[in-house]
C-alpha cells in the first residue's frame, strides 16, 4: 500500500470505529418514543442546550442544494464530453473519479439508511422515527463541496474566481456541519461521522488524483 493512502485509511478506521462505537458504547434510551442511542452523555449534553430550529433547518437544505449542483455541473460536463467524444473512455480522468468517488457516496447512505440504522434523530419527523447516522447533509457537503474544491483549478484557471469559490463551498459545508446541530436534526456523533466518512472519500479522490498525476 502506497504512502499516500495511509491517511485514506486511517479516516476510514475512525469513521467505522465511530459507528461500531455507538451500537455498543454508553447506548441508552434517550432518543423520541425511547429510542436508543450511543454516547448518550455525550449527545445529549449538547442536545439539552439546543432548540429545535426550522429556520436552521431550511438554511442547510437550501445550502446543500448549492453544493450538489457545484457537483452536478461536473456530472452534466462529463456528459457532454461523453458525447462530443463519442467515447465513455475519453472523458477527461478527474470527472470520472468524481464520479466514483459519489457512487460510493450514494452506497454509504443506502447501507445506513436502510441496512444499518445505528440511530434515529433526536426528534421525530411527521411523528415518526427517521435514520440519523451519520447525517446526510454533513457527508454530501464535505464529500462534494471537497472534491469539488480540488477539481476546480483543472478548469477555472483565474486565480480570483478559484478562490472565491473554492472560499464559498468550504464555508458553505462548515456552516451545514454545524446546522444541523443547531437545527436539533442530528445528534452531535451524527454530524462527526458524517465529517469522518466524507473526509475519507475526500482523501480518497485526493490520492486517486495525485497517483495520475505522477
Amino acid at each position: 500500500m502506497k504512502k499516500k493512502y495511509w491517511l485514506t485509511i486511517i479516516l476510514g478506521v475512525m469513521a467505522v470505529l465511530l459507528t461500531v462505537s455507538l451500537l455498543f458504547i454508553d447506548k441508552k434510551a434517550v432518543g423520541p418514543n425511547g429510542s436508543e442511542v450511543g454516547f448518550a452523555g455525550l449527545n445529549t449534553a449538547v442536545a439539552s442546550n439546543i432548540t429545535s430550529s426550522k429556520t436552521w433547518d431550511k438554511i442547510t437544505d437550501v445550502m446543500i442544494a448549492g453544493i450538489v449542483v457545484s457537483g452536478v455541473v461536473f456530472a452534466v460536463m462529463g456528459l457532454v464530453q461523453w458525447i462530443k467524444r463519442k467515447s465513455f473512455k475519453k472523458i477527461d480522468w478527474n470527472i470520472k473519479m468524481l464520479g466514483v468517488v459519489y457512487v460510493v457516496l450514494a452506497l454509504i447512505y443506502v447501507l445506513f439508511e436502510k441496512v444499518l440504522v445505528v440511530n434515529y434523530r433526536p426528534i421525530l419527523v411527521n411523528e415518526a422515527l427517521e435514520a440519523s447516522f451519520p447525517s446526510t447533509h454533513t457527508l454530501i457537503a464535505v464529500t462534494v463541496a471537497l472534491t469539488v474544491v480540488l477539481t476546480l483549478k483543472d478548469y477555472i484557471k483565474n486565480k480570483r474566481v478559484r478562490v472565491a469559490l473554492i472560499c464559498g463551498l468550504v464555508l458553505l459545508a462548515l456552516v451545514t456541519a454545524a446546522g444541523r446541530i443547531l437545527a436539533g436534526m442530528h445528534w452531535t456523533t451524527d454530524v462527526l461521522g458524517g465529517l469522518l466518512y466524507g473526509a475519507t472519500l475526500v482523501s480518497l479522490y485526493a490520492n486517486l488524483r495525485k497517483e495520475k498525476n505522477e
